[in-house]
């Protein structure tokens, strides 16, 4: 190795590091395939900071002891790398493609003539891009389900590569059935409102993943039974994919209970239970108590603080995240707090309710993850007693 040091190469290997003295509570162990991982990850690396040619010539591992001193024996591991000349892009090559130009695909690959050669960057342009820049989201997310790029790299006298990738488009497919199984508890439009894979749309690889990512977002199913993404079964036929979302129920209900010294308050004991997946519709149908109401997706929080008479806090808040059918939340919150004197104090008494109305509304711009929002407050003070409380202006003490 010329071009990184010893120190710099050593931390690709993830699986095989050195032992350390100050690392007492730790011994490092040797595994073969732990080992093979670290030298594809080693030549990766070279990889992506352009040294195309780059291998492995030799490896090496064995037993280093020393009988004078009487110490363990140590395993060494010796890696000989051959890591070649830094290569260039000379020429970028697409063939087969009749939807977009060469121009919009080299854009979307992220390289250009000239550029030192980089493995990984090409594979993410290429396959995926997590902001569905990439090449076969261009095809995947407008309905070409068979879209395939067969890339090959060809040297060329020097230190220069040639990028050819021949594509095949395939036709346009749209969203056939979509199914949905598993769901115990929630209600099937409360699933529904959240998948973007409608049936008779243009199939789209990013509408699938953003469906699945708002199903996890719910917090009402178990990871692992929707992380893989729905079932896809394509019909060449009619050109048609059809869906089925498996899901498995879980509870997200919250229950905290703490407590704490509130200074001249003294002890102060908090209850709060939430309801994630409330279902307000169902409050006077008795055979829907299992043990509350619950499958339409509303939002349902209680809270009580107390320590003794002295101070009391009550909160209510509800919150409806689909109000009639769009994605608008709406929702109200309720609050008492109640303050009495203490022994040592003059006789004083603090009353504070208050009541809350939002509305909240999803934008288009810069994307659909913004809301704007409406929020009208009212706030009601009862106060007695001392004249020295510092209260809030333009309140005025009976």
């Amino acid at each position: 190795n010329e071009n990184f040091s010893e120190r710099t190469l050593r931390k690709r290997l993830k699986n095989t590091p050195e032992d350390r003295w100050w690392r007492f509570w730790k011994s490092e162990t040797f595994t073969q395939s732990g080992f093979e991982e670290d030298k594809d990850a080693l030549i990766r690396y070279y990889n992506d900071r352009g040294y195309y040619g780059a291998r492995i010539v030799r490896d090496s591992v064995y037993l280093r002891e020393d009988a004078a001193s009487g110490a363990d024996p140590e395993l060494v591991v010796e890696i000989e790398v051959d890591e070649g000349p830094l290569y260039h892009i000379r020429d970028v090559v697409f063939e087969g493609n009749t939807v977009f130009d060469d121009d919009r695909l080299q854009f979307a690959l992220g390289i250009q003539p000239g550029d030192p050669y980089n493995r990984s960057l090409i594979e993410k342009n290429l396959y995926y891009s997590p902001d569905h820049s990439d090449v076969a989201s261009l095809y995947t997310d407008r309905g070409y389900l068979r879209f395939n790029v067969v890339p090959q790299t060809v040297e060329v006298p020097g230190d220069s590569l040639d990028l050819y990738f021949e594509i095949t488009e395939g036709d346009v497919y749209e969203f056939g059935t979509v199914e949905i199984a598993g769901n115990t508890r929630t209600k099937e439009h409360v699933i529904r409102r959240e998948i973007r894979t409608v049936p008779g749309q243009t199939y789209s690889r990013q509408a699938v993943e953003r469906s699945v990512r708002d199903l996890v977002q719910l917090n009402y199913f178990d990871q692992n039974s929707i992380a893989g993404g729905p079932s896809i079964v394509p019909n060449d036929e009619d050109k048609t994919v059809d869906l089925v979302y498996t899901l498995a129920e879980q509870s997200s209900d919250q229950l905290e209970l703490s407590g704490g010294y509130g200074g001249s308050l003294g002890l102060l004991l908090t209850a709060r239970v939430t309801f994630n997946n409330f279902s307000a519709q169902n409050l006077f149908n008795g055979e829907a108590w299992r043990p509350i109401p619950s499958g339409d997706g509303q939002q349902l929080s209680l809270q009580v603080v107390t320590s003794g008479t002295r101070y009391q806090n009550f909160s209510l808040s509800f919150t409806e995240p689909w109000f009639r059918g769009r994605p608008t939340p709406v929702g109200f919150s309720l609050g008492l707090q109640q303050y009495e004197n203490s022994p040592t104090q003059t006789d004083y008494r603090i009353r504070l309710a208050t009541a809350q109305v939002f509305a909240r509304s999803r934008l288009k711009w810069p994307d659909d993850y913004f809301q704007v929002g409406t929020t009208l407050g009212y706030r009601l003070y009862d106060i007695s007693g001392t004249s020295s409380l510092q209260l809030p202006e333009g309140i005025n003490q009976e």
